[in-house]
């Protein structure tokens, strides 16, 4: 639920930093930590740098460059500052990695169970008795939502959407894990 005031703050101390931003984006990186969850930090920051990285343009000149640079930094700092804010949460999360059965440098296992083919019909087609996907790869939104992300397409030189379509490509590289022909 921080995930989208994540992606707002993001995207402002990307256009230009400030210590308001900065400590908002803090604050929520924190609360998102504390919320319970630090596993799911990792999609959270994930997701911002594809984001970000997606709609970020390429600066002319070297005082753009400069501008950038420094506005990214600025992102990561408050990152860096929120994490540390949620250390209380995050440290006894690190030494439940260390005591994981999971192994941790595994390709096999970061890609192991991706979504088979048929199941990506859940994007339009709904579950029904003669159609049942995998509980957790239905991922049903209707025709509506499918044709805006298609209509994003044409809208590509909108630094937003293509930081959006930038997350979907991603998201779907992601979800085809080991079944991807490549």
């Amino acid at each position: 639920c921080w995930w989208p005031a994540l992606l707002w703050l993001g995207a402002r101390l990307q256009d230009q930093w400030s210590r308001g931003a900065a400590a908002a984006f803090a604050a929520c990186a924190a609360l998102a930590i504390l919320a319970g969850n630090p596993p799911i930090l990792f999609v959270m920051f994930l997701g911002l740098l594809v984001f970000l990285a997606f709609r970020s343009g390429w600066p002319a000149d070297a005082p753009a460059w400069r501008r950038s640079l420094g506005n990214h930094a600025g992102v990561a700092l408050a990152g860096a500052l929120g994490a540390g804010l949620a250390c209380v949460q995050i440290l006894p999360f690190w030494e439940l990695i260390g005591q994981g059965n999971r192994p941790l440098h595994s390709a096999g296992f970061a890609v192991a169970n991706g979504m088979p083919p048929a199941s990506w019909l859940s994007l339009v087609y709904p579950t029904t008795a003669a159609f049942g996907p995998n509980w957790e790869y239905d991922l049903y939104c209707g025709l509506v939502p499918l044709l805006a992300a298609a209509g994003g397409l044409f809208l590509w030189r909108e630094r937003n959407v293509r930081g959006l379509l930038g997350l979907g490509v991603c998201g779907a590289l992601l979800a085809a894990g080991d079944r991807l022909p490549f």
